[in-house]
């Protein structure tokens, strides 16, 4: 059973994988089309028009969009290193060396991509013009907690795995 749930977990993780390198290839496309071939930011103005916010006029398409492919390609790279985790827990490889620096890692670039959300969010505050901004707050901030709560919870499962892999090597020298 055990297997079969690991299993599922790494088939799922390399569906998002996939998923996560798509949307990175479509925002490198929409990015390329915005800073180099002239007269696309009103057709990517008009693209980026939502329920939420339409963008501005100035550089603020291009900028959302960049901001969002760096989130993307950190995103894939969480992803990666979630893999790695779900292969060693696999094979039984719990309080180890690796396992720690993998969470190390996750918990670093799930820094870094709470920061980006952050830093978008804010580019859309900044150069949008918004339709129902009140919605977009409330759910701006619904998501800082998660993201706060879900970095809290890698660097519980970081000391967990620390202090486990202490208990290992003192019993590992004691017998």
């Amino acid at each position: 059973m055990k297997n079969k749930v690991f299993k599922l977990l790494n088939i799922v993780s390399w569906i998002g994988e996939i998923y996560f390198v798509l949307m990175a290839i479509f925002y490198l496309i929409f990015l390329v089309a915005a800073v180099i071939t002239p007269g696309t930011q009103g057709w990517i103005r008009q693209m980026m028009i939502t329920p939420f916010f339409k963008v501005s006029n100035g550089p603020s398409a291009w900028m959302v969009i960049a901001v969002a492919l760096i989130a993307d390609i950190v995103m894939i790279v969480i992803v990666h290193y979630l893999q790695k985790m779900i292969v060693n827990l696999n094979q039984e490889k719990y309080f180890e060396q690796d396992n720690l620096q993998l969470l190390q890692r996750l918990l670093a670039t799930v820094g870094i991509y709470t920061i980006l959300n952050w830093v978008n969010v804010l580019l859309i505050c900044v150069t949008g013009e918004f339709a129902k901004a009140d919605q977009l707050s409330s759910e701006w901030v619904a998501s800082s907690w998660n993201a706060l709560i879900f970095l809290a919870i890698i660097y519980i499962i970081y000391l967990v795995f620390k202090s486990g892999l202490k208990l290992q090597q003192e019993s590992d020298t004691f017998i």
